[in-house]
């Protein structure tokens, strides 16, 4: 091949790139959410509507609720702010001139971490950046209307999960790009926890503390901490300053009402770990460990554990066993009783 041969192999491919470049540039990116006419307001959740009050046309794609807060967020971080106003209810009032005044610094807006708490309301955390760099955290309470559309309950940053007991008050706190566990003792404020000692490990990135709560006698705060693939209860005894910790929920543990004793009980298959024990407070010694009294027991994936005042008894309710042909055909589930007085336990 001469050398003229090669220059206008080289020159047309290098034009068919430009062409390339120019035609997709020059696309709308609505095209990903194609406007079809409709007679008639849809319903259900799998329709949005593109334009607010009286929507005479519809997105051809299929959401849910997460979605739509997602794809709200979309719009604002990319500034269609015609596009974000759309999604709320009218009765709201949220213009683009609104939403382009409030976000004005905008660079990305990105919800996470959502949960839903009742009748299509979702409480979720949103990582705000502006477009000078500058990062922020906020906590966002949002409810879906029956008309799938958006309405803004409460919007939340500085301090938030308050939670008292007497004159005692804790809740966590964002700064920085973490957040913090504080308490109020006596007219003085301490940090009790953070979340930046784990910044560097990959398991808790992005971690967060939530929902601390006194017990009932005001000696212990139990709280959360989660990252990537994991969660962990965490305690803090306020006479000694010491923080336990265990790969649990908060919902996790059950405190008997004279707070001498807790059982945590969880199965956690994505984290594999796994925590069915009971112990003796306030040092938190192990009394009684269901997988170490029948390993058996670790084969059901699902726990359930209470406390009866009464008769002084633990109740473990175990389900959903793993391998299906467990060892003892037909037990589906199984109630394994703890007594206090005997330290013994007997299953049913």
């Amino acid at each position: 091949m001469g050398k003229r041969e090669r220059v206008l192999i080289f020159s047309g491919a290098v034009f068919c790139v430009l062409l390339w470049i120019f035609l997709y540039s020059s696309v709308d990116e609505s095209y990903r959410y194609k406007e079809v006419p409709v007679t008639s307001e849809p319903t259900g959740i799998n329709y949005l509507p593109s334009e607010a009050p009286t929507p005479t046309t519809i997105l051809s794609i299929y959401v849910n609720d997460e979605q739509l807060i997602n794809l709200y967020y979309e719009y604002l971080s990319k500034r269609y702010f015609d596009k974000a106003a759309a999604l709320f209810e009218p009765t709201m009032q949220i213009t683009s001139q609104v939403l382009a005044k409030r976000y004005a610094d905008i660079g990305t807006a990105i919800p996470s971490k959502f949960s839903e708490q009742e009748n299509r309301t979702y409480q979720f955390w949103v990582d705000y950046k502006s477009d000078k760099g500058a990062k922020s955290k906020y906590r966002i309470t949002m409810k879906v209307s029956p008309n799938n559309l958006l309405t803004t309950l409460k919007t939340e940053t500085g301090k938030y999960d308050l939670a008292s007991f007497g004159s005692l008050q804790t809740w966590i706190e964002y700064s920085n790009s973490y957040n913090s566990l504080y308490l109020n003792k006596n007219g003085k404020t301490q940090k009790l926890d953070n979340t930046l000692e784990f910044s560097g490990e990959s398991m808790w990135q992005g971690a967060d503390l939530s929902e601390p709560r006194f017990t009932s006698d005001g000696r212990f705060i139990f709280y959360s901490l989660y990252g990537w693939e994991y969660e962990e209860l965490r305690i803090y005894d306020i006479e000694t300053g010491a923080i336990r910790r265990f790969p649990s929920a908060v919902g996790g543990i059950t405190w008997t009402p004279d707070n001498r004793y807790a059982v945590i009980c969880d199965r956690d298959d994505f984290g594999g770990q796994d925590h069915d024990s009971i112990y003796s407070l306030p040092d938190f010694k192990e009394v009684f460990n269901l997988t170490k009294a029948n390993a058996f027991y670790k084969n059901y994936r699902d726990i359930k554990c209470s406390f009866n005042n009464d008769s002084k008894e633990f109740f473990f309710k175990l389900g959903d066993p793993w391998p299906l042909d467990t060892p003892q055909p037909g037990k589906e589930t199984v109630s394994v009783i703890y007594n206090l007085a005997t330290k013994s336990y007997r299953e049913e």
